[in-house]
């Protein structure tokens, strides 16, 4: 199998363009991301107050909230002009991604929960 690459110009030569119902998409996921952090805060509470509630009630439904009032198109995974893959963040803060990504781990501690 070969594999050509298209040769690429400088990262400046094309301009960011908005696609059509960009604005209103992106105004819509911050208004569920308002939402499922307020399900969030109205989970119950453990039977006792632990670390894992207080972040789902508090540092979660920030996050949530923070990632989907920021995101950001053009901050996407990309090629560079050399053709490697750049990986976007997608308008994300490092410290909203890293609460994100401790979410697997805290739902697993949060037994209180059921599917109910």
């Amino acid at each position: 199998m070969t594999i050509s690459y298209l040769p690429a110009g400088p990262a400046d030569d094309v301009p960011y363009e908005p696609w059509e119902g960009e604005e209103e998409a992106l105004a819509a996921a911050a208004a569920a991301g308002r939402r499922a952090a307020a399900w969030i805060r109205s989970l119950p509470t453990g039977p006792a107050p632990s670390p894992v509630g207080s972040w789902l009630r508090e540092d979660l439904s920030e996050a949530i909230e923070r990632a989907t009032s920021c995101l950001d198109p053009q901050d996407c995974d990309r090629m560079d002009p050399g053709g490697v893959m750049v990986d976007g963040a997608g308008g994300l803060d490092a410290e909203t991604r890293s609460k994100l990504v401790f979410v697997p781990c805290a739902v697993q501690d949060a037994l209180w929960l059921t599917p109910d």
